[in-house]
């Protein structure tokens, strides 16, 4: 479980990105980009993006990621990333979305996703051990270690596609139905990967 946090830590972890991960990722080449227009006055995502989107251009397209935030009153945080051509993502359903409209985790069906810990999922966070109290050296601490340690595996995604310890690669399956009985269960489809290959038919 998450814990739940005061707004001074949030606040302290919201500086501490600031002043220490934003930066590190604009020295390998992000800049900061903000919400698409539709999503800028949705409170849920003003809250869960408080840094916007971060874009770079790459050999394979464009590197997109993002610091999602947890709900209010607990504390964490995840990154979302992936690489998508340079001229927008084409979805199956949805069409083409330009870059400038595109969330990783909302947007693409393959993404990749960084936690503290990949096998539980669990977001970025300070562990609140009895008779501890937190401050804010512990937020700048925490930082640093994601900064030297979550950093290098988010670029080696980039860079080879290696899935490091700390990474979750997230592969939706699309299913396109081809034929309904009376109640609307389906009778005949096809699943496929991102890739479009066939991963399964009825």
């Amino acid at each position: 479980m998450k814990k739940l946090c005061s707004n001074n830590e949030r606040q302290w972890l919201k500086k501490a990105i600031k002043r220490e991960l934003i930066p590190a990722f604009k020295q390998l080449g992000f800049k900061e980009y903000p919400l698409p227009d539709d999503s800028k006055n949705i409170k849920s995502m003003v809250i869960g993006y408080p840094f916007g989107i971060l874009r770079r251009n790459s050999p394979k397209g464009i590197d997109i990621l993002e610091i999602e935030f947890d709900m209010p009153g607990r504390f964490g945080f995840r990154f979302c990333f992936a690489t998508v051509p340079d001229k927008g993502y084409k979805h199956p359903i949805a069409g083409l979305i330009a870059i400038e409209n595109i969330i990783v985790s909302i947007s693409l069906k393959h993404y990749f996703e960084a936690y503290q810990s990949r096998f539980f999922r669990k977001w970025f966070s300070l562990l609140n051990w009895p008779g501890k109290e937190i401050n804010e050296a512990d937020y700048e601490l925490l930082i640093k270690k994601v900064i030297e340690k979550i950093i290098p595996e988010i670029e080696e995604v980039f860079k080879t596609g290696k899935v490091g310890p700390h990474i979750h690669e997230n592969k939706l399956i699309t299913r396109y139905i081809l034929k309904k009985d009376k109640e609307g269960r389906a009778l005949e489809y096809i699943d496929y990967n991102p890739d479009r290959r066939v991963v399964s038919r009825k």
